[in-house]
């Protein structure tokens, strides 16, 4: 005899979760978890299993390109990230801050031990913004969260005990004119800009809700292999425009309604990522950063501009 289809108890719950990264209630298919107290942590968002998480992004994103197989840190941390969202989306804003730690080069955190000590202090931070619900929603959140504590760790213990140099933070005798060059420049704008518009445009025209750090994620990911095997002599700059033009995708519609939004806020972005680049040099959680700032400097000014409108309207 055939079961009634309608009396069948299957292993799966259809509901929602937070995705902390702006706050976004996002469906979900997910197995019951009432018997494994670990799956129940990790879709309950437990705060040990999300502390969890920013190490070991962090740990695997240092690991993959500072080790063999030297992956470049942009590569890097779009890798970690993917894998770990596909797995368990619910984790991906603690994956995503721990991955943006641990793109700190070996010159910045020379071995795992000060690596740990990264991984502790990004793992407090992000506890703070969580818990405080710091920056919700701006694009870049995540990898400010990483890039302070880098700084937390290399200005009051790495570069005090001499393990770091100070010079990290920026020499004066090699600042743009010694670095910065025309071609990779606009390449690396350009990226941002492309990126940031099309997973913003992904994100807007979605029928439901995506994850704002799996979509981008995703993205630049597919753009970074698409160039990765060309040999391109500019490659490098191009993938550090599409991992900040992802960041900035990560932004609330809140902030960027629009597609030409999200356009304008990864043109700004590519532009600080000059502006920053003789500066923090190695650091995890820098390209975070300089998202973060392009976001704000595009919001600001567009804030400014419907302010200046609605005085003349009055």
């Amino acid at each position: 005899a055939r079961s009634d289809a309608s009396t069948t108890d299957y292993n799966f719950v259809l509901d929602n979760y937070i995705e902390y990264a702006d706050n976004t209630h996002i469906p979900r298919l997910r197995g019951k978890a009432e018997r494994n107290k670990l799956l129940a942590a990790i879709h309950s968002s437990h705060w040990a299993v999300l502390c969890s998480i920013v190490t070991a992004g962090c740990f695997l994103t240092y690991a993959i390109s500072n080790h063999s197989p030297f992956l470049r840190a942009d590569l890097s941390q779009a890798i970690v990230i993917t894998v770990v969202v596909a797995t368990f989306p619910e984790i991906a804003a603690s994956s995503g801050a721990g991955a943006f730690a641990g793109m700190a080069s070996d010159v910045a955190i020379p071995n795992f031990a000060w690596l740990a000590l990264l991984a502790l202090a990004t793992s407090g931070v992000w506890m703070l913004f969580h818990r405080f619900k710091i920056l919700v929603g701006c694009g870049g959140r995540l990898g400010t969260c990483a890039f302070i504590a880098m700084n937390l760790t290399v200005a009051f213990v790495a570069m005090p005990s001499r393990t770091v140099p100070w010079s990290l933070y920026g020499d004066s005798n090699r600042l743009w004119s010694g670095r910065i060059e025309l071609v990779p420049s606009i390449l690396s704008v350009l990226s941002s800009t492309f990126l940031s518009a099309a997973a913003g445009a992904v994100r807007l025209k979605s029928e439901i809700p995506l994850n704002p750090v799996q979509a981008p994620t995703t993205m630049a990911l597919v753009c970074m292999l698409i160039l990765e095997p060309t040999g391109f002599v500019y490659t490098g700059q191009m993938d550090a425009g599409f991992a900040v033009g992802s960041f900035v995708a990560m932004a609330s519609d809140h902030y960027l309604p629009s597609i030409p939004d999200f356009a304008g806020a990864g043109f700004i972005s590519g532009l600080w990522i000059l502006l920053l680049d003789p500066f923090f040099i190695d650091f995890g959680g820098k390209k975070g950063f300089t998202s973060f700032c392009g976001f704000t400097t595009y919001v600001g000014i567009m804030r400014l501009v419907c302010r200046k409108r609605a005085g003349k309207d009055n």
